[in-house]
């Protein structure tokens, strides 16, 4: 029975941790406020393959900072926002239509300009400017209002 344990224990150890980082994954999509974008704005996966993707080094939603897992991209219609697929838990794809998205002109923080971007009724995105311009088919009057 004694050497059962380690075939048992290791199994069963790897199965915790990955719901534990699921939990924690669900968690921080509530405290960041993608929980609160899922509803109105969900797509299927899919919904990436035509559209070029951009990661994002950096980028703050709500408080919580998407350091490297962030990754934004855009058609003539709709911003999409992802999460990388190890932290998608709580995390569901994101097409938003550029007319539910605001942006507040640019402000340097410490050595970087970054950009605030208004997501449905109450989420911010902040991200720096230069992702923010790599951004192919944004429309004209949010790129006037970033400058």
């Amino acid at each position: 029975m004694d050497e059962l344990i380690p075939f048992i224990a290791a199994p069963t150890s790897l199965i915790f941790l990955g719901l534990t980082f699921m939990g924690i994954s669900s968690v921080f999509a509530r405290l960041g406020g993608w929980a609160r974008l899922v509803e109105p704005y969900s797509c299927p996966a899919d919904a990436f393959d035509t559209i070029q993707i951009h990661w994002v080094s950096f980028a703050y939603l709500g408080r919580l900072n998407y350091q490297n897992i962030l990754r934004i991209g855009a058609d003539s219609t709709h911003l999409y926002l992802r999460i990388a697929l190890l932290f998608r838990a709580g995390h569901p794809p994101l097409r938003i239509p550029w007319t539910d998205v605001t942006v507040v002109p640019r402000k340097r923080t410490w050595f970087i300009q970054m950009v605030s971007i208004g997501l449905g009724p109450d989420v911010t995105l902040r991200l720096p400017a230069q992702v923010w311009d790599g951004l192919a088919h944004r429309p004209s009057a949010l790129v006037a209002a970033s400058a």
